[in-house]
């Protein structure tokens, strides 16, 4: 499933978009931008039907085998990410949603760390939020957005060695909501060794669009997911 390169990167980058065309140029732009560059981004289009699809060929096609594009029928967040792991060719995985941006370290700083601490195979790092630019005062209003740093356990911070995260597994794409806590869950119970670096290295972007918006219905899932995990913690000790 992955093409020909003149040469493997470090790293992929897997970036996964649905309608976000007003903030994927952005969230690329960071990728490209990062100190470390031994990497490729590999940008799976979930189906798409604003001009999403227009704006990652561009990138596709400017910046050649290092942004790789692929569209697919819309299936969710975390198929599109499993897709992304399917195409990859880095020996790290590291993952960026279409309307988040990275800091310009955040390679370099984890995979220096990789490099001093090679017994933590999971490195997750602290997040901002920020109100996204293009909202108007009553917009701003209505969303929460705290103001200090805090720790950010989800893939937007994530970079894992390929085999550990085949290791724990993809993600689960039956899943709406909670597709980062349900993994990370099960990162968890691997045994894998894990950190949450003290740099600020993923700015989330806050928006009506952020799906802890848009799939309120399917909040239950968390619930679901936490009752599963404390399910699997009471067999283990029972064994």
């Amino acid at each position: 499933m992955t093409p020909a390169m003149s040469k493997l990167p470090l790293v992929s980058a897997i970036v996964t978009c649905y309608n976000r065309q007003a903030y994927l140029g952005e969230a690329l732009d960071s990728i490209l931008a990062q100190r470390f560059t031994d990497y490729e981004i590999v940008l799976v289009d979930d189906g798409s039907t604003d001009d999403s699809a227009r704006i990652a060929a561009e990138y596709a096609e400017r910046h050649g085998e290092r942004v790789r594009y692929h569209r697919q029928d819309n299936r969710g967040a975390a198929a599109a990410k499993n897709t992304g792991v399917q195409l990859a060719a880095g020996r790290y995985l590291s993952f960026l949603d279409s309307d988040d941006i990275w800091a310009p370290e955040k390679l370099e700083v984890q995979l220096r760390d990789a490099d001093h601490r090679p017994g933590i195979r999971i490195r997750y790092a602290h997040g901002r939020q920020f109100l996204s630019p293009e909202l108007g005062p009553d917009q701003r209003a209505r969303l929460h957005c705290p103001e200090q740093p805090m720790p950010a356990p989800t893939t937007g911070t994530l970079l894992i060695e390929r085999a550990d995260f085949l290791r724990i597994g993809l993600f689960r794409s039956d899943l709406r909501v909670g597709i980062d806590v349900e993994w990370n869950l099960r990162a968890r119970a691997s045994g894998l060794a894990s950190v949450t670096l003290a740099e600020v290295l993923l700015l989330r972007r806050i928006h009506p669009g952020n799906s802890g918006f848009t799939e309120r219905d399917a909040r239950k899932q968390h619930s679901a997911i936490l009752k599963e995990h404390l399910d699997r913690v009471r067999a283990r000790r029972l064994a």
